[in-house]
């Protein structure tokens, strides 16, 4: 900490926000995905340094009337649910977008960030999975755990173990972007 005091990561001139999450599962995640901004930093790289994650590989089993419940408390009007069909993912195979029937085939159309969301982060790991349905039941079985965006943390370790310097390991996840000594140590305003 006291080495790199008053460096900070820009782009463009302007200080970037340093987005990490836990292990990206092999790819990390554009930034216009999920918020309303889009970096060229941000955009999202290969990661093969997470692939010995405790969350590399996961499975979560739900009742589908908790997936109903816990979507009708967020204002997701579904009933009985009988079927979770994926209807898109983006370039890093997260899932953008999903179809969730109900047993009268009362159809909702969600994004993926709100179903994650509306189930929990902690318990839907990411939106990289896939579902497997088994009556009243479903399997999620997915990869990586978090968001998706900026650093991968189980990825730097590795890079860490390997040898990379801290300033080659944000050149890998935010490419484009430069770190910068502020002058007298300021902070900006």
């Amino acid at each position: 900490v006291d080495r790199t005091f008053g460096e900070i990561l820009i782009y463009n001139g302007k200080i970037l926000p340093t987005y990490f999450h836990s292990s990206c599962g092999g790819m990390t995640e554009d930034t216009k995905e999920l918020w309303n901004m889009d970096l060229a930093p941000l955009r999202g790289v290969p990661c093969p340094f997470c692939k010995d994650s405790p969350h590399m590989r996961w499975v979560r089993n739900f009742r589908l009337k908790d997936v109903q419940v816990a979507l009708n408390n967020r204002g997701f009007a579904i009933g009985e649910i009988k079927d979770i069909f994926v209807l898109g993912r983006n370039r890093s195979d997260r899932i953008i977008q999903l179809k969730i029937t109900d047993r009268t085939n009362q159809q909702l159309i969600i994004n993926g960030k709100d179903f994650r969301d509306a189930i929990g982060p902690n318990l839907l790991k990411s939106n990289n999975y896939t579902i497997v349905m088994k009556g009243y039941f479903v399997d999620m079985i997915g990869k990586g755990w978090g968001h998706g965006v900026g650093l991968c943390q189980y990825g730097m370790k590795t890079l860490a173990e390997l040898g990379y310097t801290y300033r080659q390991i944000l050149e890998f996840y935010y490419p484009g972007a430069e770190i910068k000594q502020l002058e007298n140590g300021q902070r900006p305003s």
